[in-house]
């Protein structure tokens, strides 16, 4: 999983030869990319696990499921426990989520700074809906996005499918789904942003696999880059 230390950088890769300019919305990703839920969502498994008689996740073994669509995810971590196990796990992260959030490094000053920009923001996520909607709203952080916080379940498909980052852009007036950013940190918000047309902007370590349109190790580097495109 990132280390959100987030030192150094790396320069843009992929696709990113081709002419970018300053986005007309930046719509994120949640988990992983605004808010470090990692270390919590490790705990939260592993509490209903022991309640299942499964063994918990060790190191970094949940990494491989962060960002997963939640009924994959479930199938995937309790197999024939899965209904069972997802209103026990419900319940827990609602007890505990709010109190156990951990922001990552710079994303609110960077979160400030496309605001002085004047361009729109919202956050495309799948996370169940109810729950990340709480989340910004327990942060403050609606002054950013209004009412465009996608979650889990809110488009007819959860990512990678392109259709939440279209239903976003659809809350937004005249935005041409071409001129968004989707920043994100896995496979997943690649593959939701390229297939609807945006500019993925990767925010991971050195280490990842993960490649996008820009490829950055910090939100100051895409405060800057913003602040450089015509």
């Amino acid at each position: 999983m990132k280390n959100n230390s987030f030192i150094g950088c790396i320069n843009m890769t992929g696709t990113a030869q081709k002419q970018l300019h300053k986005p007309e919305a930046v719509f994120f990703d949640w988990d992983g990319t605004l808010v470090d839920s990692f270390a919590f969502l490790t705990k939260a498994h592993n509490s209903v696990k022991s309640q299942f008689g499964l063994s918990p996740f060790t190191g970094q073994e949940f990494s491989r499921y962060f960002g997963v669509p939640r009924d994959r995810l479930f199938m995937d971590i309790y197999g024939p426990h899965a209904t069972d196990a997802k209103p026990v796990f419900e319940q827990y992260f609602h007890d505990n989520h709010l109190k156990e959030m951990v922001l990552i490094p710079g994303a609110e000053k960077m979160l400030d700074t496309i605001a002085s920009l004047g361009i729109p923001m919202g956050v495309v996520s799948n996370k169940r809906a109810d729950f990340l909607r709480a989340e910004v709203e327990y942060l403050g952080w609606d002054k950013y996005f209004g009412d465009v916080v996608v979650g889990a379940g809110d488009a007819v498909a959860d990512k990678p499918d392109p259709a939440p980052l279209i239903f976003a852009a659809s809350m937004y007036d005249n935005i041409d789904i071409e001129r968004i950013w989707y920043v994100g940190d896995t496979q997943i918000d690649v593959e939701c942003s390229m297939a609807a047309g945006c500019t993925c902007v990767v925010v991971a370590p050195l280490e990842t696999t993960t490649k996008g349109d820009i490829y950055e190790k910090n939100y100051q580097e895409i405060c800057g880059f913003l602040l450089q495109c015509p």
